[in-house]
């Protein structure tokens, strides 16, 4: 059979086709390499063109792709053997052929590769695809814990064993942190390797060994001589930081007894390992560091950058026996400040740690300590009761002045109001001598606070407290009113209100820096619910508002149910005002509202006698429209109200529904007027 005959059998046997100009969906030779056909690629080698041996399938593989990927070690040997095959091209898409035969754990395959001498043992799957991180084909075994390939890519003598991914992790790396034992081992033997190669964020494998807990490993590294025990990471921690945070004791232990271990490093924060031990509650470890041979360089009760010692750790987060070792040193001081003048105790109260509290106030420095001021003025009774700790405010309460002023003169009573610790404020003011009314910088009191907030319980148990509304002259009464009103607080308002004395109404009638009450300032807003509780107690508002021509708030406060005549110091209505000032429009709301038209003042007068004096016709017509009385009224007035000469008589219609009208007349007239006066209505009377 000739070379031709054979490659057209192939065609049917296989379904592809030779000539690739006809159809290049299944050349032969690839296909026959995939389905495993061992002698027809023999065959196929043997009578193929050489770019018909390397075609490339749609996706750009060859056979020898297909081979390797199906685990053919024999064929890929034939394939390799012709030297016609880039052993080292990675299609698009897909992954290289080494990375291929070490995902598929296919150890043949990859030691069929390996013996070539092209084959780039360290090249990086730059595919994307499934290996995001660009691993070398021995990060690859690693990582999938590929044993046996392992073993042959270290064999290579030209093995990266050191190499790097895109994380900057090498294979020891990688190994210790899949905790593969198997494949760390070979790599520890391996000559080339470097024990201290450093990850991405800087640490060694020692660094992970000891944040992991892995026992058996640190041990491994810590028998080789070259091995850094006191290696740092791009933090500055070392193992030993790593292990002390981390908890992991016997690796803490196995790391102090090396003989040139450094016993107190600092990291880049200022941090020992003593320091960390003690702020995540390592009990066991702390006293371990403190019974090292050098416990006066691990005691470290130095601070770190921001001025915190392990004291101040433990304290922050509630690790009572960590403080209690720490204080049994000599040395340790509670009262030691860090850069924002907290100390320990701040720190255990401003996070309710009872416990915490109690061992730093049975040391001999308590006294003089539970009233030191941070840098904002605060004591540690300012931060339990910011926090609302009513176990750690009730310890505190004890031995602490609960006066003490912060830099913006808030004491420790402002800090639960503001916060509305409703027990914390009870305990506050059950302790004699705390001051209920002392402000703060902005003019607050603790019950200004509580109203401010609409803490209703809170201010409910500071007007028990206070003293409030039984002098008057205090320093609540119309700036306390003046919060509830202007933050439209009804029910703290209303809380206010029902704690005044009879003698406390000047309060609510007395005028701000504007020169406006509390009423106003509820009519601006239109807060019914305000207005409604002021209305009865408010005396002047009306009478300003009109003084000042506000006619629109006027009518909002009227139609709020406001006394229309209500009358002020002269006995004068509002509607003797707007008579007195010209405010035509404010008078006929007056009277709309149901204004008297003829009360009189302190004086005797009506709103029309005030409007004939001052000649306002708009407001006499307007009074008289309204059934004003026009008694004592005598002609002259009249006249000189209207401008007008002196005529014969002065005549007055009274309608029946009170309407009256009035005009001048001459003599000449008058027998008219007599005659219709004769014929008018009995409904209506006419006066001349």
């Amino acid at each position: 059979m000739n070379s031709e005959t054979l490659l057209e059998s192939k065609e049917s046997a296989t379904g592809g086709t030779v000539d690739s100009s006809r159809n290049n969906q299944h050349p032969p030779l690839w296909l026959a390499a995939k389905n495993g056909k061992e002698d027809e690629v023999a065959e196929l080698l043997f009578s193929t063109s050489k770019w018909r041996k390397t075609m490339k399938d749609p996706d750009g593989r060859t056979a020898l792709w297909w081979a390797v990927s199906t685990g053919q070690a024999r064929i890929a040997r034939l394939l390799i053997a012709t030297g016609e095959f880039d052993i080292n091209e990675i299609p698009d898409h897909h992954h290289g052929l080494l990375h291929q035969a070490v995902r598929s754990n296919y150890i043949a395959v990859t030691k069929a590769l390996l013996d070539h001498g092209a084959i780039d043992v360290n090249i990086k799957d730059t595919s994307g695809f499934d290996n995001p991180n660009k691993q070398t084909p021995l990060h690859l075994a690693t990582d999938r814990g590929r044993k046996e390939i392992v073993k042959l890519l270290l064999s290579h003598p030209k093995i990266g064993v050191n190499s790097r991914d895109e994380n900057g992790e090498t294979p020891l790396h990688t190994a210790a942190r899949k905790t593969r034992m198997e494949i760390l081992l070979p790599l520890l033997r391996h000559p080339g390797i470097n024990v201290n190669s450093r990850d991405a964020s800087g640490g060694t494998l020692l660094h992970a060994s000891a944040t992991e807990g892995y026992m058996e490993i640190t041990m491994l590294l810590l028998e080789r001589p070259d091995v850094d025990v006191n290696s740092r990471n791009v933090v500055g921690d070392t193992p030993l930081h790593k292990a002390a945070s981390k908890g992991h004791m016997k690796i803490l232990v196995l790391l102090l007894a090396q003989a040139d271990i450094d016993w107190a490093p600092r990291n880049g924060y200022g941090s020992t390992p003593l320091y960390l031990a003690a702020k995540h509650g390592h009990e066991e470890l702390v006293d371990a560091l403190l019974d090292t041979p050098n416990s006066e360089a691990m005691l470290d009760i130095g601070q770190d950058e921001y001025g915190r010692s392990p004291l101040h750790a433990a304290a922050e987060n509630g690790h009572r026996g960590v403080v209690k070792l720490l204080l049994a040193r000599n040395g340790t001081g509670p009262g030691l400040r860090n850069l924002c003048g907290e100390t320990p105790l701040h720190l255990a109260a401003g996070r309710g740690y009872k416990g915490v509290v109690d061992e730093l106030l049975a040391t001999s420095d308590s006294k003089d300590m539970v009233n030191l001021q941070d840098k904002e003025g605060e004591t540690p009774l300012h931060r339990a009761a910011l926090g609302g700790y009513e176990d750690c405010v009730i310890t505190l309460m004890d031995r602490a002045d609960v006066n003490v002023q912060d830099q913006e003169l808030r004491t420790p009573l402002h800090r639960a109001v503001r916060e509305e610790h409703r027990w914390v404020v009870k305990h506050l003011l059950k302790k004699p001598g705390i001051l209920i009314h002392v402000s703060d910088k902005n003019g607050c009191t603790p019950l200004h606070l509580a109203l401010r907030m609409g803490h209703e319980s809170v201010a409910r148990q500071l007007l028990e407290g206070s003293g409030f509304g039984k002098n008057p002259k205090d320093t609540y009464s119309r700036a306390l009113f003046s919060c509830a009103t202007q933050t439209g607080n009804a029910p703290m308002l209303k809380l206010l209100l029902e704690s005044l004395e009879p003698n406390d109404i000047a309060d609510i009638n007395a005028l701000d820096e504007n020169g406006q009450t509390l009423l106003w300032s509820a009519v601006k807003r239109q807060d019914i619910d305000v207005m409604e509780l002021l209305l009865t107690k408010d005396e002047v508002t009306l009478h300003l508002l009109v003084q000042r021509g506000e006619w629109s708030l006027v009518r909002v406060l009227l139609k709020a149910g406001y006394n229309v005549d209500i009358r002020d110091n002269l006995g004068r209505s509002a509607l003797h005002i707007a008579t007195i000032l010209g405010h035509f429009d404010i008078a006929k709301s007056l009277v709309s509202f149901g204004a008297s038209v003829d009360c009189k003042d302190g004086r005797g007068n009506t709103a029309l006698r005030l409007a004939i004096q001052r000649k306002r016709c708009n407001f006499i017509d307007m009074l008289l429209e309204n059934s004003a009385d026009i008694t004592g009224i005598r002609k002259r007035e009249w006249l000189d109200a209207y401008g007008q000469e002196v005529p014969d008589a002065v005549y007055l219609v009274e309608e029946l529904s009170g309407e009256k009208t009035i005009r001048s007349i001459k003599a000449a007239v008058i027998p008219d007027i007599i005659r219709q006066m004769h014929n008018a209505l009995k409904t209506e009377r006419r006066l001349m």
